[in-house]
């Protein structure tokens, strides 16, 4: 019970936050910065092992093969988003909350990530995928329904405020 517990949260976490925050910077940024600030996860994932799962690092090997992939990764990334940021008409206000939201992405997804390595031990990967999942779904579901209610509220509520417009317009018109 405890584990459903945390694997739901880390559902939460990495995939319904997460994975938004992923598509949200995706449509500010594009997708090479995303691409770059993707790149941190390796870092953030092994700083996470590290000091919550107590998991020993061969720094030297690690960080370098890390900092490889990274570099080469990052140099093509900034390299094209140079140009491709000239033509994008967006505030330095838009493009903060394009970073910020990749820079969510990243946490949220080593979090979810270590969650799920923490309290998925015992579990085969379908109980952990239907949990995960299972409880990202039903989020996104509810997230969707109030959404989709929120807009009948309002909408309905223009559509009533314009039909008094027309009928005080058409009023005015008659007398």
């Amino acid at each position: 019970p405890a584990e459903v517990a945390w694997l739901s949260l880390s559902g939460v976490l990495g995939i319904v936050v997460g994975d938004n925050a992923w598509l949200l910077s995706l449509q500010i940024l594009g997708p090479r910065r995303v691409v770059f600030c993707d790149n941190l996860k390796p870092f953030l994932a092994a700083a996470a092992g590290h000091w919550w799962l107590r998991e020993k690092l061969s720094t030297a090997p690690l960080f370098a093969g890390m900092f490889l992939t990274a570099a080469g990764v990052s140099v093509i990334s900034l390299e094209k988003a140079r140009s491709e940021s000239e033509s994008a008409n967006k505030s330095r206000r838009h493009v903060a909350w394009g970073w910020a939201a990749a820079a969510a992405n990243v946490t949220l997804d080593t979090a979810g990530s270590t969650l799920t390595k923490i309290h998925g031990a015992g579990l085969t990967t379908w109980e952990i995928n239907l949990i995960r999942f299972g409880t990202a779904s039903v989020f996104l579901l509810l997230i969707a329904g109030a959404g989709h209610v929120a807009m009948f509220v309002f909408a309905s509520r223009a559509t009533r405020d314009r039909a008094r417009a027309r009928r005080d317009l058409n009023t005015r018109m008659l007398e």
